[in-house]
C-alpha cells in the first residue's frame, strides 16, 4: 500500500499571473448647468436697461391657483404673450414694437424647450400687427437680434434713465 505523503512544507503550486488589460480611463462625465430662462432673461433685462431701452415683462406664467388665474384673466393676461415687449424702437425702424419669447439654451438637461401653440398664436398676431418677434434661446441670442435691429450701446434716441 502506498502511503499518502504530506505536502505541507512544499510549495504550492504557482498560478500564472496575468497583468489586466489596461481600460481607457474614462473622462469623468461633467453634467452642463446652463442658466435658467429666468436667469436668461434678467441678463436681457440688464442689458435693455442699459440701453435705456422702454420695456416689460408681461405677468404670464407660473403656476397661480384657480382663483388667482381666473382673477388674471379677468384683468386682461392673456396666454403666450411673450416674455419681454419693447416698445420704443431705435428712429428709423420700419416696427412697431419688438418682442421676444425667452427660451433656456439648447443643450441642457432635460426636456428641450417649445413654443406652445398659444405663444405661436400670440407671435403671430404681433408679427401681423408690425411688431418683430423672436423665439432666443438664451440672452445672448436675444440681445444680438436686438442689435440686428438697431438697439445697441448708444441710448436711444430721446430716452434717458
Amino acid at each position: 500500500m502506498k502511503r499518502k505523503t504530506s505536502t505541507s512544507g512544499t510549495s504550492p503550486k504557482r498560478r500564472k499571473v496575468t497583468k489586466a488589460k489596461a481600460t481607457p480611463k474614462k473622462e469623468p462625465h461633467v453634467k452642463l448647468v446652463l442658466p435658467s430662462e429666468e436667469q436668461e432673461q434678467a441678463a436681457v433685462c440688464r442689458w435693455l436697461d442699459k440701453v435705456g431701452a422702454f420695456y416689460c415683462h408681461p405677468p404670464n406664467g407660473g403656476s397661480r391657483g384657480r382663483i388667482e388665474a381666473a382673477r388674471f384673466r379677468r384683468i386682461g393676461v392673456k396666454a403666450g404673450i411673450p416674455d419681454l415687449l419693447v416698445f420704443d424702437v431705435p428712429e428709423g425702424a420700419g416696427f412697431a414694437g419688438v418682442a421676444i419669447e425667452m427660451k433656456k439654451r439648447k443643450g441642457g438637461t432635460g426636456r428641450p424647450a417649445v413654443v406652445t401653440t398659444p405663444q405661436h398664436k400670440a407671435i403671430l398676431r404681433l408679427e401681423q400687427a408690425g411688431w418683430e418677434t423672436k423665439v432666443a434661446y438664451g440672452a445672448k441670442e436675444a440681445v444680438e437680434f436686438l442689435k440686428e435691429l438697431g438697439y445697441g450701446e448708444a441710448r436711444l434716441e430721446g430716452h434717458s434713465d
